[in-house]
């Protein structure tokens, strides 16, 4: 059974990068999640410096630099899961 899940993967895949896709569907929802975070990153950066800037809500101040540190976390676990999605990609492809 993994055998053919695995054929069914590699010959999808294929089919994929013939379009012009180079990317495996985790990689894909993995990237997505990067893009996600990162922009959610910003937004609560962005939002940290106006608050430092203005010098209020020394609380808020606190809870916006543990909800980043909190994505920087996340950010470090999706970056591993991206790694090994492209090692996946490249063993399906033959190359490791």
């Amino acid at each position: 059974m993994k055998d053919n899940k695995m054929e069914a993967s590699k010959e999808c895949f294929v089919c994929r990068a013939r379009s012009g896709v180079v990317f495996t569907p985790r990689e894909e929802e993995v990237l997505e999640a990067i893009r996600g975070l990162t922009l959610r990153f910003r937004i609560l950066k962005r939002r940290l410096k106006e608050l430092k800037a203005s010098g209020k809500n020394p609380d808020e101040v606190a809870q916006l630099e543990e909800e980043l540190e909190a994505l920087r976390k996340e950010r470090q676990n999706l970056e591993r899961e991206r790694i090994e999605a492209a090692r996946e990609r490249m063993r399906i492809l033959g190359h490791e």
